[in-house]
């Protein structure tokens, strides 16, 4: 039998991963220039309150202002011993109107004690999104800043490099749409173990929650998040710290 503190733990590193959260040149109808995302592979160590993980990210072009995202994460030392599995999630969008746009969303969790898989389809015909959580279907009507929580990341990444932030961004989580609330922080030197970053960061919370999130992300990186922060009533909750990165060509 599972224990109740083993339960717990996978619990908590299954919200870990519902959380973690996150160049080529187009010419707009205006005729300026909006600069894109450039394809790479970045990976992470994670620590939650006395656990370790592994993030795995990477961003690849499938078409013209098309890309695919994918995140994995899972447990490291001795927390890998007892939680077992991990979350893979993958994300296609696109760029229209210089907006990112998600067209598709998939993620499975295997760490969690009850199993979760989750499905967006997002039809902007239509303006809405089809879901799938484990066995249920519903829909919703979607505006056009949605975002799903791998889109929202690039998302931020590119106004960051066209300097065009917004203060507020929606995202599909839980099934509900929030609001996330955007603060520049301003930028500051992120020393990590191989390297320092000069970085921007970027706070992200949902209208009323008391959790948020911030995003170190590095200018000579094409802003990718170098170190991301998560607070829980004020108190850090989670870590996680680039330790690679490669650009993919």
């Amino acid at each position: 039998m599972i224990s109740n503190r083993k339960i717990i733990q996978r619990n908590i590193f299954s919200d870990v991963c519902f959380f973690i959260i996150f160049s080529c040149l187009c010419v707009n109808a205006l005729g300026e220039e909006l600069i894109e995302l450039k394809p790479h592979e970045a990976n992470y160590d994670v620590s939650i309150k006395g656990f370790t993980g592994e993030l795995k990210t990477s961003l690849r072009n499938t078409d013209a202002f098309k890309y695919h995202a994918e995140d994995k994460i899972k447990t490291t030392g001795l927390a890998g011993i007892f939680l077992k599995g991990a979350v893979i999630s993958t994300a296609e969008f696109f760029i229209q109107n210089d907006k990112l746009k998600p067209h598709h969303f998939y993620s499975k969790d295997t760490i969690s004690k009850e199993k979760k898989e989750l499905t967006l389809n997002f039809d902007w015909t239509l303006n809405q999104v089809s879901i799938k959580e484990n066995d249920l279907d519903s829909a919703m009507p979607i505006n056009d800043s949605i975002k799903d929580r791998i889109t929202l990341k690039y998302a931020l990444m590119t106004d960051l490099i066209n300097n065009r932030l917004s203060s507020q961004y929606s995202l599909y989580e839980g099934d509900k749409i929030k609001k996330i609330e955007t603060t520049n922080l301003g930028f500051k030197i992120i020393t990590l173990d191989h390297g320092e970053y000069r970085a921007v960061g970027i706070r992200n919370q949902a209208l009323g929650s008391s959790k948020l999130s911030i995003l170190w992300c590095a200018e000579e990186l094409g802003f990718l998040p170098v170190l991301i922060e998560q607070y829980r009533n004020n108190k850090l909750w989670m870590s996680a710290s680039l330790i690679s990165y490669k650009e993919i060509i």
